[in-house]
């Protein structure tokens, strides 16, 4: 469950349709506040592929790249 990736939106219409569930604006508010997840080798794999569809350079692609990853160990 580590690495999964969790939908705000969808995780709100679940929690509505629940009928054991109370969806006060406070749960809907701490919801809506917290993080959004990406899945970093996904990214990563878009950015490359922009690189090589386009004439940046891969100093560029680099710099991008770890940007991301730095990124997520925050």
């Amino acid at each position: 469950m580590s690495n999964d990736l969790i939908s705000r939106s969808v995780l709100m219409q679940s929690l509505r349709n629940n009928v054991l569930v109370d969806v006060t604006p406070n749960l809907e508010q701490a919801v809506e506040e917290q993080p959004t997840a990406y899945d970093v080798d996904k990214v990563i794999d878009k950015i490359n592929t922009i690189f090589k569809h386009h004439t940046a350079t891969k100093i560029v692609q680099r710099l991008v790249v770890e940007t991301i990853e730095a990124g997520v160990s925050n």
